[in-house]
């Protein structure tokens, strides 16, 4: 069976003045995740290794979303995210997503270090050749976007990926209905959604192929 390995972890966070409160604050929107009922979340968001954070999934339903959430959070420091599909040789640790092994994890971390390289904030590996590089020019380009939005534009993504209706997410940020329709389509957020979707349909279709 694959799996997705998530690894991510925090871009330059040596620069961050009040790194204790950043951790603290990535530390509260993972356990806010892990709390919900998410689609295909077997191993929880744990964070590892100094600003690293990880979880396994054996689907990719929620996964971008809860990207959208952790960038909100966080802004204006920024993160990574890698998402490595493959198979596990070690059991799945159900309390904290830590002591895993095998080829899912050895992808994502492929996919980490290459994000490194390219400046950008999504990397799926794993893949076929030809959705492989499909997946990698598109969310090149929605990281592209995101790296010079403003908050509030990464603020109403995050919602609207939870399908949070106009008026409510208006009333949460203060801001009018038309404001958040405009927020909406100067950034194409209902695009990059639809991105998201279908990179998540090709990531569950490589999972249950044999």
């Amino acid at each position: 069976m694959k799996y997705i390995a998530v690894i991510g972890d925090i871009v330059s966070s040596r620069k961050v003045t009040h790194r204790a409160r950043l951790q603290l604050t990535l530390k509260q929107v993972l356990d806010s995740l892990n709390h919900r009922a998410n689609v295909g979340l077997v191993s929880p968001y744990t964070i590892t290794i100094g600003d690293e954070f990880q979880a396994l999934f054996t689907r990719a339903d929620d996964v971008f979303h809860h990207a959208a959430e952790i960038l909100a959070a966080l802004d204006p420091v920024k993160a990574r995210f890698s998402l490595g599909i493959g198979t596990l040789e070690t059991p799945i640790n159900r309390v904290q997503a830590i002591g895993m092994d095998g080829a899912a994890f050895h992808e994502a971390r492929r996919g980490l270090e290459e994000l490194r390289e390219r400046q950008s904030i999504f990397s799926v590996t794993g893949l076929d050749k030809l959705s492989d590089g499909m997946t990698t020019q598109s969310l090149d380009l929605v990281s592209h976007l995101l790296l010079h939005w403003k908050k509030s534009r990464i603020q109403v993504l995050a919602m609207l990926s939870r399908q949070v209706p106009v008026k409510e997410i208006a009333a949460k940020m203060g801001m009018s209905d038309k404001a958040v329709y405009k927020s909406i389509d100067a950034g194409a957020l209902r695009t990059v959604l639809l991105l998201f979707h279908h990179i998540s349909l090709a990531i569950n279709a490589e999972i249950t192929s044999k």
